[in-house]
């Protein structure tokens, strides 16, 4: 079936010619996708400047129709296999084209960023077929930024200005409206290999953490932030960028929380971690906490309103956040002493620190209230969050709840079998917590094989 010369597929390659899935899945993308991760509407989101920027790239065109079926899919079982069967191929198919285009002397920038976002959409739905792995995509990307480092060039780009929006300046060779897309693929590339640390990946968040300070990784986001105004220019509606800035300070505190996580994923492989480092996240975390604006997110987080609105949802992804810091950071300081765990609620209280108590429950309030609603990309975003919240919950109907709320199935099931270990009455060690991940990983690929590792 040719493609319709309207709209996203009048940007094709002429010669492209895609099966009725394929137009579907790339209509969905279009429209609706926003593959749990951006929250802003599909019109006016990075994701419709990826299309019209990249989409004439063959190496484009087969991830995005990759990651589009494995999302179509994960919410239509009825087609799933087909899909997959077709996601499969062009999963193929473009892993062979972004290999190429490595080996040219200097690929496009925005070209080999924004594949490997499409390779991390592909492989992070759990039910895909054949993907790669997630520590390898995290390695090829390492790899990317030591041979060209975009993320040290993009913290020193100069401030966003509409005067010169497609010039391109000394610092990245690159025009502000193109910096600024790059700068927020790799921030979000940053977020999930974050994540990922347990499970093989951090390798590229390593490599953008150690190579800039933390003002550097401000500098960058900064630079990330400007990318919708900065494309879309004075066609931009007033409406989408007034919802920018509301939701400004919420992205901030989210950005900010990943920064940490990294940052005890450094020392986590070394747990317990020394005391100095502990107390030091924990009192930026309270100088966080009480900076203005970003002290108003936690506010909006405590709205009882049962409709989540875009703002409060992006409030309560940073809140959840910022609580499952506290959680890590203590689980990743945790001596001997700190290891007893009672299964009975209240007589847990003697072994766990009245913040990290309180941590537990205004975390679990925040999950509750969000994930009343079933937005699936809430549920998406919030499965870091839940693993923590699960690790110290002691009450057994909020137990079963974390579980069915965890979709990614190791995610649940390293849950599970910590949930089953700590009944003992010892608190599973960092290190315990590693080897079940890896377990999983391992059993996983092995009754699903060839599969790569899902984000935990």
């Amino acid at each position: 079936m040719a493609l319709a010369s309207t709209g996203l597929f009048s940007a094709l390659p002429s010669q492209t010619i895609l099966k009725e899935p394929e137009i579907k899945a790339l209509d969905y993308c279009q429209k609706e996708a926003r593959f749990g991760f951006g929250s802003k509407s599909p019109t006016w989101s990075t994701h419709a400047i990826l299309l019209k920027t990249t989409i004439h790239h063959s190496v484009i065109i087969h991830l995005l129709i990759a990651a589009s079926l494995a999302e179509v899919a994960s919410y239509t079982p009825e087609h799933q296999r087909s899909m997959l069967n077709t996601a499969d191929n062009h999963y193929e198919l473009g892993r062979k084209l972004l290999e190429e285009v490595l080996d040219k002397e200097e690929p496009d920038p925005l070209v080999v960023i924004a594949s490997f976002w499409f390779l991390y959409l592909h492989q992070r739905r759990w039910h895909s077929g054949r993907r790669i792995c997630y520590a390898e995509l995290s390695k090829w990307m390492r790899n990317y930024l030591r041979r060209r480092p975009l993320h040290h060039e993009l913290s020193l780009a100069y401030p966003y200005s509409y005067a010169g929006k497609h010039e391109a300046d000394e610092s990245t060779a690159l025009p502000p409206d193109k910096r600024a897309i790059v700068a927020r693929l790799i921030i979000w590339l940053f977020w999930a290999d974050t994540q990922a640390s347990l499970v093989g990946g951090g390798l590229m968040a390593q490599e953008v953490a150690h190579s800039l300070s933390s003002g550097g990784m401000i500098s960058l986001h900064e630079t990330s932030r400007s990318a919708l105004q900065l494309y879309w220019d004075k066609d931009y509606p007033e409406e989408e960028l007034g919802d920018d800035l509301q939701n400004a300070a919420a992205l901030e505190l989210v950005h900010h929380t990943w920064v940490l996580v990294q940052e005890i994923n450094q020392h986590a492989s070394n747990a317990p971690m020394d005391p100095e480092t502990t107390q030091s996240i924990d009192d930026r975390l309270d100088l966080l906490h009480d900076r203005y604006p970003i002290c108003s997110v936690f506010r909006l987080a405590d709205a009882r309103t049962v409709l989540r609105s875009r703002l409060l949802a992006n409030a309560d992804w940073a809140v959840a956040n910022f609580y499952s810091i506290r959680i890590y950071n203590f689980r990743c300081s945790m001596t001997n002493k700190m290891r007893p765990f009672f299964p009975d609620r209240d007589a847990d209280t003697i072994s766990l620190p009245s913040g990290i108590r309180k941590a537990v429950s205004s975390l679990t309030d925040v999950l509750k209230k969000s994930l009343a609603t079933g937005d699936r990309q809430q549920i998406d975003r919030l499965q870091w969050p839940l693993v923590w919240a699960g690790l110290e919950t002691t009450d057994p109907p909020t137990q079963d709840w974390i579980l069915a709320k965890l979709t990614n199935p190791i995610a649940q099931k390293v849950v599970a079998v910590v949930f089953q270990e700590q009944m003992n009455g010892m608190r599973v060690s960092m290190q315990r917590m590693g080897e079940i991940c890896q377990t999983e990983c391992q059993h996983f690929e092995g009754i699903s094989s060839p599969v790569g590792t899902p984000m935990l």
